[in-house]
């Protein structure tokens, strides 16, 4: 609703990356795979605007309570401010994964940066990234970093790159 915000809880699948070298040598990247596969989909306002990403349905929860632990899914806290002065219908949304870092908790469960989206009056979304997980997931001890590095000047998008 307009003025309002919600909490949501996503979770992502793992990739696992095997890895050869250390202790003073170099590491070599042998291989990785996803723990679960996602389609391949297009994500765009049109067919020459957008990108392609790993599309799947989510069962985004409104409770941590509603979210069941899954071992090979990392948790997102997704916050949606609505700060425009319109319904803002939500029916895809496209999360920066590759640019949060990772942290297991002392219950096991994996967890990723806190991602918070806030629609503007003028229809474009400001997005951040938080420096560390949400205060939900408790001690949590960090076990993998970003793939990738947030564009410059931080995680910017327009509201047509992220919800559709």
């Amino acid at each position: 609703l307009p003025g309002e915000d919600v909490r949501l809880y996503v979770s992502s699948p793992l990739w696992i990356r095997v890895m050869v070298g250390g202790a003073g040598s170099a590491t070599r990247v042998l291989c990785e795979f996803p723990t679960a596969r996602p389609s391949d989909t297009w994500f765009g306002p049109t067919t020459r605007h957008g990108h392609l990403v790993y599309g799947s349905r989510t069962a985004a929860k409104r409770s941590l309570f509603d979210t069941p632990p899954r071992p090979a899914r990392a948790v997102t806290r997704l916050t949606l401010i609505n700060r425009s002065g319109r319904l803002l219908p939500v029916e895809r949304l496209a999360l920066p994964v590759r640019e949060l870092d990772l942290v297991l908790s002392t219950n096991g469960q994996v967890w990723t940066d806190a991602v918070e989206v806030s629609v503007l009056p003028d229809g474009h979304a400001d997005v951040s990234v938080s420096a560390t997980a949400p205060e939900e997931a408790g001690t949590t001890t960090a076990i993998g970093s970003a793939r990738e590095t947030p564009p410059r000047g931080g995680v910017l998008r327009t509201l047509s790159a992220l919800l559709a």
